[in-house]
């Protein structure tokens, strides 16, 4: 089965919105609010490059970013 995947390049940002989640803040400011958060790894202002995959069929309350899976993600 063939993936779309996409390769990423950003912060990590914990947004503080109602229950919380976890962003990939690109340069360029293109926001991905991700699905799969590894919580143990995850700190503020990290910066990581990551294999995602775009989940356009994904509904939530979040209305920041555009819904990603990681497949992989390297922290710099």
């Amino acid at each position: 089965m063939e993936t779309n995947s996409l390769y990423i390049k950003g912060i990590l940002k914990y947004q503080n919105i109602e229950t919380g989640f976890w962003t990939i803040v690109e340069k360029t400011g293109k926001v991905f609010r991700i699905l799969n958060p590894d919580i143990e790894l995850y700190k503020d202002d990290l910066i990581v490059e990551a294999e995602i995959e775009i989940d356009e069929n994904n509904m939530s309350v979040f209305m920041m970013g555009i819904p990603i899976k990681i497949i992989k993600i390297i922290i710099d």
